[in-house]
Formats: structure tokens, C-alpha cells, sequence
């Protein structure tokens, strides 16, 4: 999670962080489901828990993913697709079943890799439960960028969503053609920036003849994704308060609970050896890093004239500097209003682009299509107290509510595990 490079496996919290406000309303017509021996603490501080969540019990995240480890991960085919000519080809994995079965797509949070830990213990999960599993590359990780995306710079919703459709509908007139007569449905899964564009394509798909898939679960999405990013600001500047002393003292503790978080050496029932604010810099400082990886791939690809430091392979100081200088509100400002101003041929504004991107935009389709189930949790950090009573309004019984876990913090539980799986069954109708 502090660690930043294009070969790594992303194992953060994969996805988006925003402020919290406790929710002290019920969710109208919904589920709520009250997990109460869960030690929940701090939001940001229970959203580091999503690193408990591995589904076989006889290995760690990292031994998980070690190639001299026959683990779940290493049973699967990875893919490769061409979505546009003279590009890179985009990667993905797959876990088959031997028979005909429902396939389930997986969508990360932000920046996450096809490979990470999240996804992939989404695709044990599943994989056990009779379903076959794909998982793609988030929209905003270079991966995706560099082989689907169809504009110079991520973060813009409906463009971004379209994209991931677009590589998802190549993807399956592939495997149609490599494994034929062995997938029957499709289903879409997204957590975090990835539920948030399942149901931007939920809103493509409502009305389709033939929609590529059958249902869409969106767990903790984002409601207001440009707000969503201004908190991840916050996050990452708590630790400007900090001293220097005070600073490598807080981080090393950190770092340190959370390699015992991801080697599997916490005990799930006891709290989390860390305060709110060094939770928070430590989301703060992996949504930081997945930011630098992003602008770097723009520059690589696009030359734009934003990051006008001098690079060279030998010396990458410079740079790597400028790029650390911006924050999210920086990027929105100078690479998605550029891109979209020139795109739509029009002047827009940060508010216009947020409102498009936002949930609000396809709440008509969110409030009438029965294929839709949105999983959130009370605690989130993603959503305020104006949120959730959105969500409840539009969605009604189609949302359900976990009563702690923050954002993406609860999956290791078998409760939440079983309520997941469930929220994928299509009833078939009776006569």
C-alpha cells in the first residue's frame, strides 16, 4: 500500500475515501444488517480491515500471490485482448469453471491492478460458489489506460464507464469464441470507483434489448465522486501537522501494522493498533501514490504540456517531484477540464464535471432498473449523511446497509461474504 510501481499488485484499499458523518436514520424500505461483533473503531481505521479479506484459510495475502505458492490466484488464465489497433492489448484474469456456469465480472477500486488481492479473493469467493470469474483493470489504472481507455486522461464517469463496457463486450465475444457454450449469464461486480461505474453501465445497458449483463452489484460506491476525491486530499495532508520526528515515528507504525494486516498476523476479533489520523495519512498517502502513477502514464502517452520537467530513464528525480505536487483537485483542474473542455468543444466548469460524473446524473435509470442491488455500510467514510438518504430514496429495497465495515472494511466476514453471493442470485419468475 505504500509502495508505488507498475509491476506491483495493488493491495490497497481500492477505492475512493470521503468524509464521514455518522448515519443516525434507517434506510427507507431497505435492509439493514447489524454486524455486532464487529470491533469497529474509526471509519479509516475499519477500512484498513479490507486486508483481512483472503477466502482461503491457509494463506496469507502475499503467500497468495507468490509464484512458488499453489495458491487459488496461480489456478487462473490470464487473457489478452485487443481493444484498439497498435496499442497494447488488455489483460485480464479468469478463473473457468469445468461446466457451463454464470460469469461474474469484477470491476476495482480506484487504481487497482487486474491481479490484486481484493479482486482476487472476490473471485475465490465466487469461483467456490459454483460461478465462473473475470477481472479487468480499473479504468484509472495505467494497465487499463494504456489498452482501452479511449481518452488522454481518466476520472470523468460516463466516459470512463463506456470504456470499461467497451473492453468488456471485446472480452466476451472472445471468450465466446475460445470457450464456447461454456458461460451462461454475465453478472457485473464493482467495489468502490468500480461499483460506481457498474452502474453508469447499468444506466448505458437500461432499456438495451440485449444487455451484456443480467445484474449489477455496486458495493460502497462513491455518490458525489469529485467530493469523493477532495477528501482523499484531506486525508493525505494530515500528516502535515506532523514534524518530522513525529512523522517517521507515526509512519513506521503504520507501515507496521499494516504488514501485519496484509501477512495475515492480525487477529480479526481485536482492534486496529492505530489512532484516526494515522489511519487517515495512510489512506491519504496510497490514493497519493495511485495518483502519480496515473499522471505518469499520461505523460508517457500524451504529451500535454503539464508536467514540463525534464525526464530521462537514467533520472526520473525531477519528474517524479512535479508529479508529487499535485493533489486530486489539482489533477481535475488541470487534466480533466483540459481534456474535456477540448473534447465537448465547450468551456466547463469542475461543477459541471462532477455533476455529470456524479450518481444523480442516472437517477432515473438507478430508480426503475430491477437488476440493480447496491451493498454499502452505515460507517462509510465515501458518504455523508445526504448520501445515504439519497441512496435510500432511489434504490429503496435494493439497497442494503451493513451497520459497520467503513469503506470496503467488512468483506472478511462470513455474514457480509454470504449476503454478497446472495445479492448475485437472479430469482427466475414465477407464473
Amino acid at each position: 500500500m505504500i509502495l508505488s510501481n507498475k509491476k506491483q499488485i495493488r493491495t490497497g484499499l481500492a477505492g475512493i475515501a470521503v468524509v464521514f458523518i455518522l448515519l443516525t436514520a434507517a434506510v427507507v424500505n431497505g435492509e439493514v444488517f447489524d454486524l455486532t461483533d464487529y470491533p469497529s473503531q474509526h471509519p479509516a481505521v475499519d477500512s484498513l480491515r479490507t486486508e483481512l479479506f483472503y477466502v482461503s484459510k491457509d494463506s496469507s495475502a502475499w503467500d497468495r500471490m507468490s509464484p512458488l505458492y499453489r495458491s487459488f490466484y496461480q489456478t487462473r488464465t490470464t487473457g489478452h485482448t485487443q481493444i484498439f489497433p497498435k496499442r497494447e492489448p488488455l489483460t485480464y484474469n479468469l478463473w473457468l469453471q469445468e461446466k457451463p456456469a454464470e460469469l461474474i465480472v469484477v470491476l476495482p477500486g480506484l487504481g487497482g491492478h487486474y491481479s490484486n488481492v481484493t479482486s482476487t479473493a472476490f473471485a475465490d469467493l465466487f469461483y467456490n460458489a459454483g460461478y465462473s470469474v473475470l477481472v479487468i483493470s480499473s479504468a484509472m489504472n495505467w494497465e487499463f489506460m494504456e489498452s482501452a481507455s479511449s481518452v488522454k486522461a481518466p476520472g470523468y464517469t460516463p466516459v470512463d464507464a463506456a470504456d470499461v463496457l467497451n473492453a468488456l463486450q471485446v472480452i466476451s465475444k472472445q471468450l465466446d469464441r475460445e470457450y464456447p457454450g461454456k458461460i451462461k449469464r454475465r453478472l457485473l461486480l464493482g467495489y468502490s470507483l468500480g461499483a460506481l461505474h457498474s452502474l453508469f453501465i447499468s444506466n448505458i445497458e437500461y432499456g438495451v434489448k440485449q444487455p451484456l449483463f443480467s445484474r449489477y452489484l455496486a458495493i460502497n460506491p462513491p455518490v458525489d465522486a469529485f467530493y469523493a476525491m477532495s477528501v482523499i486530499d484531506r486525508y493525505y495532508m494530515v500528516g502535515a501537522k506532523w514534524d518530522k520526528v513525529e512523522m517517521d515515528r507515526r509512519l513506521k507504525k503504520a507501515v507496521k501494522v499494516y504488514m501485519e494486516l496484509v501477512s495475515g498476523k492480525t487477529d480479526k476479533n481485536k482492534k486496529i493498533e492505530l489512532d484516526a489520523d494515522e489511519a487517515k495519512f495512510l489512506i491519504g498517502v496510497n490514493f497519493h501514490l495511485i495518483l502519480g502513477d496515473i499522471i505518469y502514464s499520461i505523460y508517457r502517452s500524451h504529451k500535454l504540456g503539464i508536467i514540463n520537467a525534464e525526464y530521462s530513464w537514467c533520472d526520473r528525480n525531477k519528474i517524479y517531484a512535479e508529479i508529487n505536487t499535485f493533489s486530486y483537485r489539482k489533477y481535475i483542474k488541470k487534466y480533466l477540464l483540459k481534456v474535456y473542455s477540448e473534447k465537448f468543444n465547450q468551456k466547463l466548469t469542475v461543477a459541471e464535471l462532477n455533476r455529470r460524473s456524479s450518481l444523480e446524473a442516472i437517477r432515473q435509470s438507478l430508480m426503475k432498473n430491477p437488476a440493480i442491488r447496491v451493498l454499502h455500510t452505515k460507517n462509510d467514510f465515501l458518504l455523508n449523511k445526504a448520501n445515504h438518504k439519497w441512496l435510500a430514496e432511489v434504490l429503496g429495497e435494493r439497497l442494503t446497509l451493513f451497520s459497520d465495515g467503513g469503506h470496503l472494511g467488512n468483506f472478511y466476514l462470513r455474514d457480509v461474504q454470504q449476503k454478497i453471493i446472495e445479492s448475485m442470485i437472479i430469482k427466475q419468475k414465477t407464473k
